[in-house]
C-alpha cells in the first residue's frame, strides 16, 4: 500500500546523520576547516539518503583503472572501486562530505570543463555516471544520467567495460571502451553515443585530450613477439621451423623435432597511440612501439605524451629452441619499468624515447628502490615534473620531464593506481591525492619539493572486501615477491588477465616415456592464462600440472600416470601449489632464491601464500559481454551451445566437437591424450586474442592471420580460425558472448529515471527487464535519488521577482518552454530539470557568447535574443512575440547581474529505496513505498531524479563459489563425445548428444527431473530454464547439500517447459551466484502446469532421465497436423531446401510472428489470432475480435510483438473496424498475453482510414524499438501525398502510440507516396529499411525506405521520376503482388544469409533478393522460389530453428485452395 509521501505533506527537510570519517595524519592531526561552506546543507542532504537496510554483496572483478580520481572546486572525487561509490573529500578537512553510489565497479573519473559535472566509467555496469557538481543545484552531488547504449533488438550492451573519460569541450566527452576496442564519442548535452571511434589494436584504457587532439593508448598492444614459425626459408632467426608443418598440418603443442624460439618480428604491428582531432573525430596518426602493457597517459601544455607502461621481456630468454634459454636467461627482469615520451607537438608525432626508472640489466635496482609497474602519471601546469605512481611497489614519485632523472619518492599504500595533482599559481606541482586501489585509501602527499616527498595524511575509504582474499590481492600486485622487486604476479595477469605473451618459463620438457627419442629437447614455449574461475577447473595452466587434485599424465609424464600434487577437498591446497611453483621458479632469481619463514624457495611468508591462495582461488570472470538485461539468451546462442556440445564443426574429417575436451561446467578438462596437457577454458574468450598454446594460430606469416591483425585482431576473428574460419563458428562466439559467468544479465544494469528519460523506450524495457530479475530473485533492484519540492510554485502567482525560480514559472514555462522543452529547439531545453545547467555558463550554439555569463548581462547571449538585438542569429525571442516588456527584461538582467544563482531547486530531499514486492520501499526506519508510475510521474513532472542499479545479493564473495553443473561422471575427465543411451529412440538428433538429459512428458501424471551432477549447490536454491526462474527444486541423490554424495543431485521442475527441443537450466544458489548454463532436452506431448511438487522417488538409470509422479489434472489438447512434404527445391546458387506442411487448416493467415519462447502467432484475417506451438495449432483461438470488418482485403492484418515481450506481453494487432454508416476505419491496438490468450486492450492509434483495398496493414517492430505500421491509401491517392492524412505512409510510433521525437514531420509519419505497401524488414547487416508495395496494373516495387522520403504515388509510379521523389530499387512490370517480407538470419540454410524474402499473392512464388556480400546495399540478382506450388503466398519469417516459415492466402476469395489450405509452410535444409 502506498501513501503520500511525508515530504510531499509537510515539505520539511531531514537532514541526516554524516558518515564517520577516518583521517589518519602521519605528521599531525588533521584539525577540521571551521569555515561553513555555503553548500553544506545540500551536502548534509546527500548523506541523509544513503541508509541502507538491505544487504548486497560486492563481487571483486579486478576491474583496470585509469584516472579514477580527480580534484574540482575544492573537492577530491575519487572511484570506491569495492564499493560501488564515488567519494567525496573536502580539501580543506580531508574529510569524506559524501559517498554517491554509482554502478558496479567504478573505475575513471573525469571533470565537465565548466566543473558542473563528474563523468564516472563504471566499468561492470557498462555505463558513465554522470553526478551533479553544481552547488546551487537540487540535485547536488546525485547521480542525474546514465550514459549508455544497448541494441534494441538483443538487449546487450554496445558499451561495454568503460575505462577512461575525457572532455573535448562542453558538448563532447569521449569515453574508452575496453573490450569492444573502441572510444565512444558522447553528446554531453543528450547524454546519448554519437559515434564510436575504431581501435585498431586491443583494449584501450587511458585517453587524455589536450588543445583539439584526443589521445588513446591501448593497454595490451603487445611488442613484437610471437613464436619463430614461418612459411618460408628457415633463416634460424626469425623462423626456425615450417609452421605448415608443425601447427596447420599438425598442431605440435609439445615443440617435437622442431627448434620454437620466441621472436620480435619487425611484421607483427604494434600500435600503441592513437591520436585524433577532437573537431572532426578523425584519426591523425598511430605511433608504434611505444612499450608491452600500456598503463598511464599524460600531456603536457606542449604536445608532449608521456606514457607510464612495462615493457615485456619475453623475447630476452625466448631461444628456448635454438639456445636452450630458460629463467636463467631472464635474469629476473621480466619488465622493464619505464616511462615512454613522444613529442607530438609538431605535425607529426617524433619518435618515441625511454625515460628508464631502474638501471638495465643485468644491474638490478638496489633494495627498495625498484618501482615496478609504473601507473597514474600526471604532469605538472608548468611542464616541468612528472607525479607516476609505481603500482607494483607502492610509490608515488616524481621525474625531471626535460632530463628523465627520478627526483624523488615515498612510499604509499598498496597499489597505488590514481593521481590528482594540484600546482601551485605558478604552475609548480603542491599536493597529490593519491588513490591506492587495492588498499583502498588515498593518500595526501606533500609534492611541493619533487626531491623530498611527503605522505601528511591517509584517507581510508569503506571497503567491503573479504579481508583474507583483500590481503591476497596485496600480496599478488607485491612486486617484492619477485627477487628484483621489478616485477610481481599481476604483471603478466593484469587484473587477474593475460598479458596476451608468449613466455619460456621453468615448465617441463615433455616426457613421452620413451627415452626421449621422440624430440622432446626443449622447454616449450606457453601463452600466458588468465587466473579469473580458476575454481573447479584445476590443474591450472597448458601443461596440466600446477595444482593437480587427480593425477594422471602430464606433459612431464605424458604416458604414465602421476600422483595428485594436491587435496580435492581442499582446493586452496591446488592454488598454494601453484603459489609455492611459481614463488620457487618464476619469481626468482636463477642461484639467488631466497627463503621464506617456512623454509620454502621464494619470497612472501606463508601467512601471505596462504591469503594469495585464497585470493587466486576467489577472481570471478566479469559478467557475459553480449547477455541480455532481460537474461534470455539469444538464439543464436542456444544454436551455439548445441554446436559447441554436440553437432560440432562439420570439417573435411567429420564433426570435431568442442566441448569433448571443453567441458561443462566451465569449458575446460585435463589429461588429454598424447600430449598431457590441460584443455583450458574458452570462457573470457571474447577478450583473448592470443589463442592455443604458444599462440601458434596467431603468426604473421599466416595470410589469415595477417589479414586479421590489420584489423586489430578481433577475438571472434582470431578464435574462428579454431574453426577453419567457416560461418558455421558464428553462433558458437553467441554462446561465448552470453554464456553465464554466474550472474544474471540483469545484474549490474543501471536506468535514471528524469524529466528526459521518462518517455524513453528503454527506460521502459530496463525497468520491466530489472523488475522480473528482482522478482525472481536474480538481482537486487536499489535506486538513488533525491525528492524535488520546488519553491517555484509561489513564484507563479507572486509578483515577478529577480529570482531563477520566479523568472523560470512565471515567464520560461508559459512562455518559452512549448518550444525550447521536449524538442530543445537550438538545443536549450527550459524546463525545471535541465532549464539552469542550459542557461548559466552554458556555451549558445549561434554566438561565441555564454548564454547566461553570471554579473555580465551585456555579455549574455540571452540578453540579446529576448531584446533583439542585431547581433543575434534568428529571430527575437519568445519566437514571434508577444516579446517581452522592458520591465521583464530588467529583471532577468538584475539576475544576471547578481550573479545568476539557482534558487529554483527548493527543498530537496534524498531517498534510497529498494524495490520489493512490486513498490519501491524507502530503506529506513518509517519507510514510504511508491509505485513505478508514482515515480515516473514525478520525475516527469521534475520532481524526482533518481538511478536505479541491479545489484548482487549478499553471498556473492569466495566463501560462496559459483555453482557447477555437468553430465554424470568425474568433472575433469575428457569422456569422448556426449551422447544420449537409446532411451528415446524415436528423436534422432538428439541420439548423437550423449549425456545431457532428455525429460519426456509422457503421462501428465508424472513430474518431470533429472540426475546430473552438481557442485556448490545450496539448500533452497531456484531453478532457471532458459533465462527465467521456474518452479521446482534440487537436491541431493544420496547425502545433503551442498555435500551430495559422488556430487550428484536431483532436478525437478514443476511443469515441463511448453516447448519442446533444447533448453538451458541454471540453478541459483539463494542471494548468490548463478550456474553455468546446461543442455537438457524436452519430448513432451502434453502442456503440464502446477505448482505443487510430489517428492516421490527417482527412478535414476544410465540414461540420466526420470519423471515422477504428480497430481492428476486434465492436459490442454492440441491439434497434431504436421506432416513432411519433402519435395526437394535448388536455388540459382546450388542452396538446396526440402518443404515441409506445418499446420493446416487455417482462414486467410495475414501475419506470422515467432515469440522469444518459440510459440508461432498467427493472425486469421476474419478476427483471430492463433498460436502454434512445435507445429502443433491450438484449437482455441488466443484471440477472436468482437469488432472486426473482414470484407475482401480489410480485416485483421497485422501483428507484432513487443520487444521486450518475455516481460510484458504485449502484442499489437492492426485491424478494420466496422462504423455503422461510415466507412470503415483501421486501429492499432495493444494487448497483453496471458497465458494463450489475448486480454487488456488499449488503442494506440484510432481512426485511420481504411478500404476494401489497399490498406496495407503490416505491423513490425525496428531495431529502434518502435513500432511501424505499413498503412495503404485506403483507395484515396491523393491522400498518399497529404501530411495531415495517414493513409499511403509508413508510420512509426512508440510502444504507448506516441510519437518519436526523431520523426521527420513531428507526427507519426515516417514515409509518404506510398500506395499499398504490405511487406518490409530491416537488413541485419546495414540496418537499412527495406519495403514491398503494390502497383497498379503491375508496376509493383521494392523500396530502400528513408526516414521523410517521398515514394512518390500517386504522381509517379514505375520508372518514373520526380525532384524530390524516390523511385523504386526493383520494379515489376508485371502484377505479381508482392506481401509479407522478411530478411532470413538463421544459420540452417547458409545460402540464404542476409538474403531477402517476400510472399506473392498474384505471384504465386515466394521471391528471393541475393545481396552483395561485400556491398549489402547492392542488389546481386532475384529468383522465384515455389513457384505455384503452394498458390498465393502472404507472409514469410525465420523461425527459432533457422528455417523459413511461409503462409499461404489460398481461402481470400482470389485462389483456388485445396483440402489443407490455408497452410503454414517449412522451408528446411536438405539432410
Amino acid at each position: 500500500m502506498t501513501r503520500t509521501p511525508r515530504w510531499f505533506q509537510t515539505g520539511i527537510l531531514v537532514v541526516g546523520i554524516g558518515l564517520t570519517i577516518l583521517v589518519v595524519s602521519r605528521a599531525e592531526q588533521i584539525a577540521f576547516d571551521d569555515q561553513v561552506r555555503s553548500e553544506q546543507h545540500l551536502v548534509d542532504t546527500a548523506l541523509a539518503g544513503q541508509e541502507r537496510s538491505a544487504a548486497v554483496g560486492h563481487a571483486t572483478f579486478m576491474s583496470p583503472h585509469a584516472a579514477p580520481i580527480a580534484v574540482s572546486r575544492g573537492h577530491v572525487f575519487v572511484v570506491n572501486t569495492p564499493g560501488d561509490t564515488v567519494d567525496v573529500i573536502d580539501v580543506s578537512s580531508r574529510a569524506i562530505v559524501t559517498r554517491v553510489n554509482v554502478g558496479i565497479d567504478p573505475v575513471g573519473i573525469a571533470v565537465r570543463p565548466d566543473g558542473n559535472e563528474v563523468w564516472v566509467a563504471n566499468h561492470v555496469s557498462d555505463s558513465v555516471s554522470v553526478i551533479d557538481t553544481d552547488p546551487t543545484s537540487s540535485t547536488y552531488l546525485q547521480v542525474i544520467a546514465t550514459v549508455q547504449d544497448f541494441d534494441p533488438v538483443t538487449k546487450a550492451t554496445r558499451f561495454d567495460e568503460p575505462v577512461g573519460v575525457a572532455f573535448a569541450n562542453g558538448e563532447k566527452a569521449y569515453v574508452a571502451l575496453s573490450s569492444e576496442n573502441q572510444v565512444a564519442v558522447i553528446n554531453v548535452t543528450t547524454r546519448e553515443v554519437d559515434r564510436t571511434l575504431r581501435i585498431t589494436a586491443q583494449d584501450p584504457r587511458a585517453i587524455a585530450v589536450r588543445g583539439d587532439r584526443l589521445y588513446v593508448i591501448p593497454f595490451e598492444s603487445n611488442n613484437q613477439t610471437q613464436i619463430s614459425g614461418g612459411l618460408g626459408p628457415l633463416d634460424g632467426d626469425l623462423t626456425t621451423f615450417d609452421a605448415q608443418e608443425h601447427v596447420l598440418d599438425n598442431n605440435n603443442v609439445l615443440s617435437l623435432g622442431v627448434d620454437v624460439d620466441i621472436v620480435k618480428h619487425p611484421k607483427v604491428p604494434d600500435r600503441d597511440l592513437y591520436v585524433f582531432d577532437t573537431a572532426t573525430d578523425e584519426l591523425i596518426e598511430v605511433v608504434d612501439t611505444l612499450g608491452t602493457l600500456l598503463y598511464g597517459l599524460t600531456v603536457d601544455s606542449t604536445g608532449r605524451v608521456f606514457v607510464a607502461q612495462a615493457d615485456a621481456r619475453n623475447d630476452v630468454n625466448g631461444r628456448a629452441g635454438t639456445r636452450k634459454d630458460g629463467l636463467a636467461e631472464l635474469d629476473n627482469r621480466a619488465f622493464l619499468n619505464r616511462i615512454t615520451s613522444v613529442d607530438c607537438g609538431g605535425a607529426s608525432c617524433a619518435q618515441p624515447a625511454f625515460i628508464e626508472l631502474e638501471p638495465l640489466p643485468p644491474v638490478d635496482p638496489a633494495p627498495g628502490l625498484a618501482l615496478a609497474t609504473p601507473f597514474a602519471i600526471q604532469v605538472s601546469d608548468d611542464d616541468s615534473t612528472l607525479v607516476v605512481s609505481a603500482a607494483g611497489s607502492d610509490k608515488l614519485f616524481t621525474v625531471d620531464t626535460m632530463s628523465g632523472a627520478v627526483l624523488g619518492r615515498v612510499e604509499v599504500d598498496a597499489v597505488p593506481r590514481g593521481i590528482a595533482l594540484e600546482s601551485t599559481v605558478g604552475g609548480q606541482p603542491s599536493r597529490a591525492w593519491v588513490l591506492n586501489a587495492v588498499a583502498n585509501t588515498v593518500s595526501v602527499v606533500n609534492v611541493s619539493d619533487p626531491t623530498n616527498l611527503e605522505v601528511v595524511a591517509t584517507v581510508r575509504l569503506d571497503d567491503p572486501t573479504d579481508s583474507a582474499f583483500k590481503r591476497g590481492r596485496i600480496a599478488f600486485n607485491d612486486a617484492d615477491a619477485s627477487t628484483t622487486g621489478t616485477f610481481s604476479c599481476e604483471s603478466c595477469h593484469p587484473d587477474g588477465h593475460t598479458d596476451q605473451l608468449v613466455w619460456v618459463l621453468d615448465t617441463p620438457i615433455c616426457d613421452r616415456g620413451d627415452n626421449s627419442s621422440s624430440g622432446c629437447t626443449q622447454i616449450p614455449p606457453r601463452t600466458t592464462m588468465p587466473i579469473r574461475g580458476l575454481r573447479d577447473t584445476a590443474p591450472y595452466h597448458w601443461d596440466g600440472i600446477p595444482g593437480d587434485p587427480y593425477g594422471g599424465i602430464n606433459t612431464a609424464s605424458i604416458r604414465h600416470a602421476t600422483a595428485p600434487n594436491c587435496r580435492p577437498e581442499e582446493p586452496e591446497s591446488c592454488t598454494l601449489f601453484l603459489v609455492d611453483s611459481t614463488l620457487a621458479k618464476t619469481m626468482c632469481k636463477v642461484g639467488n632464491c631466497p627463503v621464506n619463514d617456512e623454509g620454502k624457495a621464494g619470497a612472501l611468508t606463508a601467512a601471505e601464500r596462504d591469503d594469495l591462495a585464497k585470493f587466486m582461488l576467489s577472481v570471478p570472470y566479469p559478467p557475459s559481454q553480449r547477455r541480455s538485461y532481460d537474461n534470455v539468451l539469444s538464439r543464436r546462442a542456444k544454436d551455439g551451445f548445441k554446436l559447441f556440445h554436440i553437432d560440432g564443426d562439420n570439417d573435411e574429417d567429420g564433426p570435431d566437437v568442442c566441448g569433448n575436451c571443453h567441458r561443462m561446467p566451465f569449458w575446460v578438462s585435463t589429461n588429454t591424450p598424447g600430449s598431457g596437457m590441460d584443455a583450458p577454458t574458452w570462457r573470457g574468450a571474447y577478450d583473448r586474442w592470443l589463442i592455443l598454446p604458444q599462440g601458434r594460430l596467431n603468426l604473421i606469416d599466416f595470410n589469415f592471420y595477417e589479414s586479421i591483425t590489420r584489423l586489430g585482431t578481433p577475438e571472434q576473428q582470431v578464435w574462428n580460425l579454431t574453426w577453419g574460419r567457416r560461418p558455421r563458428f558464428d553462433p558458437v562466439w553467441n554462446m561465448v558472448l552470453e554464456g553465464s559467468t554466474g550472474v544474471s544479465g540483469s545484474f549490474a544494469r543501471q536506468v535514471t529515471l528524469n524529466q528526459t528519460t521518462t518517455d524513453d523506450l528503454l527506460t521502459d524495457g530496463l525497468l520491466d527487464a530489472l523488475e522480473v530479475s528482482a522478482r525472481e530473485g536474480g538481482v537486487v533492484l536499489q535506486g538513488d535519488g533525491v525528492f524535488i519540492e520546488s519553491t517555484s510554485g509561489a513564484d507563479s502567482t507572486s509578483a515577478l521577482s529577480a529570482t531563477f525560480s520566479s523568472i523560470q514559472s512565471q515567464i520560461f514555462v508559459p512562455r518559452c518552454v512549448s518550444c525550447h522543452g521536449t524538442v530543445a529547439n537550438a538545443g536549450l531545453d527550459l524546463r525545471a530539470a535541465t532549464g539552469f545547467a542550459n542557461l548559466v555558463n552554458a556555451a549558445s550554439t549561434e554566438t561565441d557568447l555564454l548564454r547566461v555569463a553570471p554579473g555580465d548581462p551585456e555579455n549574455s547571449y540571452l540578453i540579446h535574443k529576448l531584446e533583439g538585438r542585431s547581433s543575434i542569429v534568428g529571430s527575437q525571442m519568445p519566437r514571434g512575440g508577444p516579446f517581452l516588456s522592458a520591465e521583464e527584461i530588467d529583471v532577468i538582467r538584475s539576475w544576471v547581474a547578481a550573479g545568476a544563482t539557482n534558487n529554483s531547486g527548493g527543498i530537496a530531499t534524498p531517498v534510497a529505496l529498494q524495490f520489493d514486492d512490486g513498490l519501491y520501499v524507502e530503506q529506513n526506519d518509517d519507510p514510504e513505498s511508491f509505485t513505478r508510475s508514482e515515480l515516473v510521474s514525478l520525475a516527469a513532472d521534475g520532481r524526482f531524479v533518481g538511478t536505479f542499479t541491479a545489484r548482487l545479493g549478499a553471498n556473492v564473495d569466495g566463501d560462496y563459489p559459483q555453482p557447477g553443473l555437468w553430465s554424470r561422471g568425474p568433472i575433469q575427465v575428457q569422456r569422448g563425445k556426449q551422447k544420449f543411451e537409446e532411451l528415446l529412440e524415436r528423436i534422432e538428433e538428439q541420439q548423437e548428444a550423449q549425456d545431457f538429459p532428455i525429460l519426456s512428458g509422457g503421462d501428465a501424471s508424472m513430474v518431470p527431473a533429472m540426475v546430473i551432477n552438481g557442485r556448490h549447490v545450496q539448500e533452497a536454491a531456484s531453478l532457471v530454464v532458459d533465462g527465467r526462474r521456474v518452479a521446482g527444486n534440487v537436491r541431493c541423490r544420496a547425502g545433503k547439500l551442498p555435500d551430495c554424495v559422488d556430487e550428484t543431485i536431483v532436478v525437478q521442475l514443476a511443469a515441463m517447459p511448453e516447448l519442446t527441443g533444447m533448453h538451458l537450466l541454471q540453478i541459483q544458489n539463494p542471494g548468490g551466484l548463478f550456474s553455468n548454463d546446461y543442455i537438457f532436452f524436452t519430448d513432451t506431448t502434453t502442456v503440464n502446469s502446477f505448482s505443487e511438487i510430489n517428492p516421490f522417488s527417482v527412478a535414476v538409470g544410465s540414461a540420466t532421465v526420470a519423471t515422477i509422479p504428480r497430481p492428476t489434472e486434465p492436459p490442454v489438447t492440441r491439434v497434431a497436423l504436421s506432416k513432411n512434404d519433402g519435395e526437394i527445391f535448388t536455388a540459382v546458387d546450388g542452396t538446396q531446401f526440402q518443404t515441409e506442411t506445418v499446420v493446416t487448416g487455417l482462414d486467410v493467415p495475414t501475419s506470422l510472428n515467432f515469440a522469444p519462447d518459440g510459440r508461432l502467432f498467427v493472425t486469421e484475417r476474419p478476427g483471430r489470432v492463433r498460436v502454434v506451438v512445435d507445429s502443433e495449432l491450438y484449437p482455441e483461438p488466443a484471440l477472436t475480435l468482437s469488432e472486426v470488418f473482414a470484407v475482401d482485403e480489410a480485416g485483421l492484418l497485422g501483428l507484432a510483438l513487443d520487444p521486450e515481450f518475455s516481460q510484458n506481453g504485449f502484442v499489437y494487432l492492426l485491424h478494420t473496424r466496422p462504423r455503422p454508416g461510415e466507412a470503415p476505419t483501421n486501429r492499432i491496438v495493444r494487448y497483453r498475453n496471458v497465458g494463450n490468450t489475448l486480454a487488456e486492450a488499449v488503442i494506440l492509434l484510432d481512426d485511420l482510414p481504411a478500404s476494401t483495398s489497399r490498406d496495407g496493414g503490416r505491423l513490425r517492430f525496428g531495431p529502434d524499438g518502435l513500432l511501424y505500421a505499413a498503412m495503404g491509401d485506403a483507395r484515396s491517392e491523393d491522400h498518399a501525398q497529404d501530411l495531415a492524412s495517414r493513409t499511403g505512409k509508413i508510420l512509426r510510433i512508440r510502444r504507448d502510440g506516441t510519437t518519436p521525437r526523431d520523426n521527420p514531420f513531428a507526427s507519426p509519419v515516417y514515409s509518404l507516396g506510398h500506395r499499398n505497401p504490405q511487406g518490409f524488414d530491416w537488413h541485419p547487416l546495414t540496418g537499412t529499411l527495406w519495403a514491398t508495395e503494390h502497383g497498379n496494373i503491375g508496376n509493383d516495387e521494392v523500396n530502400r525506405i528513408e526516414a521523410g522520403a517521398n515514394y512518390g504515388w500517386p504522381a509517379i509510379e514505375g520508372d518514373q521520376t520526380m525532384p524530390g521523389m524516390r523511385s523504386p530499387v526493383l520494379r515489376f512490370s508485371s502484377s505479381i503482388a508482392p506481401s509479407g517480407a522478411s530478411f532470413y538470419d538463421g544459420m540452417t540454410i547458409p545460402g540464404f544469409r542476409n538474403d531477402f524474402f517476400f510472399a506473392t499473392l498474384r505471384g504465386t512464388h515466394l521471391h528471393r533478393v541475393r545481396f552483395d556480400p561485400a556491398d549489402p546495399d547492392q542488389i546481386i540478382g532475384t529468383e522465384r522460389l515455389l513457384d505455384g506450388r503452394f498458390g498465393r503466398l502472404r507472409d514469410v519469417v525465420t523461425g527459432p530453428d533457422g528455417s523459413l516459415y511461409v503462409a499461404t492466402n489460398n481461402r481470400d476469395s482470389r485462389g483456388t485452395p485445396t483440402r489443407d489450405d490455408d497452410r503454414i509452410i517449412r522451408l528446411t535444409p536438405v539432410r
